[in-house]
């Protein structure tokens, strides 16, 4: 199975999403389920800041991702995402 690409709110960034955010959206249908910045907790009893939320993804009934994603406007980027956004820069 194929994996949607979304559009992030329209900005035009389509991108693939991570494939245990599929897996997770198979046991949610009809239902939504958050993209989350692992490296952004700290906290060993598992709470999860809003900044590391990188956005919510739409299920469908099927337990498919719909392609439709809302972006988290405060989500923070981890120091791995901010070098690989360089790097893919220095190489446009």
């Amino acid at each position: 199975m194929s994996r949607p690409k979304a559009s992030d709110g329209g900005t035009g960034r389509d991108r693939l999403p991570p494939a245990e955010l599929v897996a997770e959206a198979a046991r949610h249908p009809s239902g939504s389920v958050a993209e989350i910045d692992r490296t952004l907790i700290a906290d060993p009893n598992g709470y999860i800041p809003g900044e590391a939320v990188r956005g919510v993804w739409k299920v469908d009934a099927n337990g498919c991702l719909t392609g439709e994603i809302t972006p988290n406007p405060e989500a923070r980027a981890s120091p791995g995402r901010l070098h690989q956004a360089e790097q893919q820069q220095s190489l446009a």
